[in-house]
């Protein structure tokens, strides 16, 4: 069994599953206020996403060996959650075993790439991980269609 760390990767998926998915969801509400983050950071996080995360999630973050990152068990599963709070969680565990090395502008540009494949629409503000807007104000739960096109 692969181990990250003292921990095995089967325990790390089992947690990864409960705390990313849901077995009974529920859509976010439909969005309409922007969110806290500008358009140039979704175009970096896809690129962030795809260099870092796709391997795992897949590149229309439809999940693989890693959960999904969009739709609406994602949204469901943190629709009461904070923008912060999904910075932080991905910012510390993320790349599995290697939490915290890309940098905090790069996790900030893949919360507002998620935030945006997951409905939410860009706002003027660059997020710089703070930010603490409720997500499911933000995202509609559907995903975008053109998520695994190449920018």
């Amino acid at each position: 069994m692969k181990r990250c760390g003292n921990k095995p990767l089967a325990r790390f998926a089992f947690l990864a599953a409960i705390t990313l998915g849901s077995w009974c969801c529920t859509a976010a509400a439909q969005s309409s206020a922007p969110g806290p983050f500008a358009q140039d950071q979704v175009d970096s996080g896809r690129k962030t996403f795809a260099e870092n995360c796709a391997e795992c999630h897949n590149k229309d973050l439809s999940g693989g060996s890693a959960p999904a990152l969009a739709g609406k068990a994602f949204a469901g599963r943190w629709e009461n959650k904070t923008t912060a709070e999904l910075y932080k969680f991905i910012q510390t565990t993320m790349p599995l075993c290697q939490g915290g090395i890309l940098g905090n502008s790069a996790y900030a540009e893949i919360v507002a790439f998620l935030l945006w494949a997951n409905g939410a629409q860009p706002g003027t503000a660059d997020f710089d991980g703070n930010t603490g807007v409720t997500i499911g104000t933000i995202v509609t739960g559907t995903v975008r269609p053109d998520l695994a096109k190449s920018k």
